[in-house]
């Protein structure tokens, strides 16, 4: 004899087969349904992820093979550098803050020159 409380899949409501605490039918199911849940934190984390990787890309670029050297700051915004997307800012004792892009860092000099910082180059 078939129990009486049915069970049914969270995604396409199908009848569930199995233990009584499934709630897909299948894994196929279950992974559609949760990337479903958090398609649109994905998607913001996604873009983050993205801009960032932009930004470390563009510090890379223009520092070349130089461990440290100074720019306008203009360049790196003509190359699409988005100063607001970092992933750690650090300051001082003196007030001096130093931004991080992953493994590279720069600092704002002045309102037009940043020093780029780059990681294990001579």
């Amino acid at each position: 004899m078939e129990p009486t409380n049915q069970q049914f899949c969270m995604l396409c409501n199908h009848k569930i087969h199995g233990r009584t605490d499934k709630k897909f039918c299948n894994d196929n199911c279950r992974n559609a349904y949760h990337n479903k849940i958090n398609h649109s934190e994905n998607i913001l984390i996604r873009n983050i992820k993205a801009k960032l990787f932009r930004n470390r890309k563009i510090l890379s670029e223009t520092s070349g093979d130089r461990s440290v050297c100074t720019i306008n700051r203009s360049l790196l915004v003509s190359k699409g550098f988005q100063f607001e997307f970092m992933t750690q800012m650090h300051s001082n004792k003196h007030g001096s803050v130093t931004y991080f892009c992953y493994d590279y860092s720069y600092k704002l000099i002045n309102d037009s020159s940043i020093q780029i910082l780059s990681p294990n180059k001579k």
